[in-house]
């Protein structure tokens, strides 16, 4: 069953998504936030200290099949291309 459930582009999917300004809303519209990536750490949302977000943090969340992969994919795609130096 958590096969089926996790099959990306069918059922949920787990996503991330770089921070690219302080202050960032942890939630987007159609995602559930299960963690953020600081560093070396690996937060929770209701973790002391987890937010605000900050600069360069990465959060994992879980997005229904109603959002395409390839939304995902193509926001990961720019996520990456903002952190990388010109």
């Amino acid at each position: 069953m958590v096969n089926d459930l996790l099959t990306f582009g069918d059922g949920l999917d787990i996503n991330e998504r770089s921070c690219a300004k302080e202050n960032e809303p942890l939630a987007r519209e159609g995602e559930t936030p299960i963690a953020i990536a600081r560093g070396k750490q690996i937060l929770r949302p209701e973790d002391d200290g987890a937010l605000p977000l900050q600069l360069g943090d990465r959060v994992i969340f879980i997005q229904t099949h109603g959002d395409t992969a390839e939304e995902g994919e193509a926001e990961l795609a720019r996520d990456d291309e903002q952190q990388t130096p010109a």
